[in-house]
């Protein structure tokens, strides 16, 4: 007999958890018990023999039972066996009309059994033991879910329970999942039931219990981020680390292993350097060669146009037959031209400090390093030149 007074579809898992098969031979009480436990909420079916009880398990999924420890085709106690065999999550509450010592411990101590009840049972205990029934029941499903991610997972996951011993905030260590081995090599079953530095000593120097204090009592999720670990069972590895709540003032921490990338980073960091290194020796080096060429282009170019400039106003001087003079001022004139020509090309190869900075500093630049080149003892004073700059002529 169905008694679900719900129309909807429930899933498998959902009748699971909220339907109750009544088991008892008597109608009247069967029809009683049922009822009470509807008013609470949950979903049942009645069974008057075993043979109705196995039918109904067959068919339908169940949390819990009441059953009749006397019924007219079958003993409760195998009954109950039976039952569980069909679906093992099944916990069941004995109700007898022929009570005994012997008949009460047997029926404690047997597999998925709850409670005892003598009739008429006393049904606030019996709704007490079915809330702890049904509760027990959802908390191991979710503990089976939760454990079915996490061992999926290919990031490490450590389960932690806070506690508080002498005003210390201290982690014990609850689960682990396989991946945590694999990435810190240290197996799980050297950890459980040890505290979070009993395991992993060195972490006590990074402040992070504090970190893990907070998020058990304020609920918010915590993260580190990098962290450099090694100890005596773990070698040198750089780990991302993120920490979660659970209920009950657990946490979760998950964490990967980003040594790899970490090493990546630094080499390409090194590279960059090695790199910013060659690029200013070879701007030096550029400098250097530019400097030279501007300086010999200026002393020795220089002085032969300045001389040769020099003897065409000498020349012109000593002509005095107008054509004559005509074409000495031609030649002066493109010489003339040739000279700034001359000039631009110096100005493009001296260094840039030349323009960017007064006289005075950018000689003493110069200077300088000409000092540290030829290692000679140099004093220059530049007071006159004080403010000047080179001009774009």
């Amino acid at each position: 007999m169905d008694r679900n007074r719900n129309n909807s579809a429930p899933t498998w898992l959902e009748q699971r958890k909220r339907r109750i098969l009544v088991i008892d031979d008597n109608p009247a009480m069967a029809s009683s018990m049922a009822e009470v436990l509807e008013l609470e909420g949950y979903a049942t079916e009645i069974a008057h023999t075993g043979r109705q009880a196995l039918d109904a398990c067959g068919r339908t999924a169940l949390g819990a039972a009441l059953v009749d420890i006397n019924l007219p085709d079958i003993s409760g106690d195998a009954l109950i066996i039976e039952l569980r065999a069909r679906q093992p999550e099944i916990t069941c509450i004995i109700i007898t009309g022929h009570a005994s010592l012997e008949s009460a411990v047997n029926a404690v101590n047997a597999p998925g059994v709850a409670g005892y009840e003598l009739k008429p049972p006393d049904m606030d205990r019996v709704l007490a033991l079915c809330r702890e029934i049904f509760a027990r029941q959802q908390a191991q499903a979710e503990a089976r879910m939760f454990r079915g991610i996490i061992g999926n997972m290919q990031n490490g996951i450590h389960i932690y329970k806070m506690e508080n011993r002498d005003g210390e905030d201290i982690f014990r260590f609850l689960m682990g999942n396989p991946a945590s081995e694999q990435i810190t090599g240290v197996p799980v079953a050297d950890l459980i039931g040890k505290t979070m530095f009993e395991n992993f000593p060195k972490l006590k120097e990074t402040g992070i219990a504090a970190q893990y204090a907070a998020l058990a009592r304020g609920g918010h999720a915590v993260t580190p981020g990098e962290l450099l670990y090694e100890d005596h069972r773990i070698p040198r590895k750089w780990f991302f680390v993120k920490a979660f709540p659970l209920p009950d003032q657990c946490l979760g921490v998950m964490f990967e292993d980003i040594t790899g990338r970490k090493i990546m980073e630094l080499e390409l960091k090194q590279r960059e350097l090695e790199l910013q290194i060659l690029s200013h020796k070879t701007l030096s080096l550029q400098e250097k060669e530019r400097a030279r060429l501007a300086r010999e282009l200026h002393d020795e170019l220089g002085q032969q146009l300045t001389a040769l400039r020099w003897g065409l106003d000498r020349l012109e001087n000593k002509v005095h037959e107008p054509a004559h003079k005509e074409q000495i001022r031609a030649l002066t004139h493109a010489l003339s031209a040739i000279t700034r020509h001359l000039r631009g090309i110096v100005k493009g190869l001296r260094p840039p400090l030349l323009d960017d900075l007064p006289i005075e500093l950018a000689l003493q630049s110069l200077v300088d390093e000409f000092r540290d080149m030829a290692a000679f003892e140099i004093q220059a004073d530049f007071a006159g030149v004080a403010g000047l700059r080179i001009p774009e002529q």
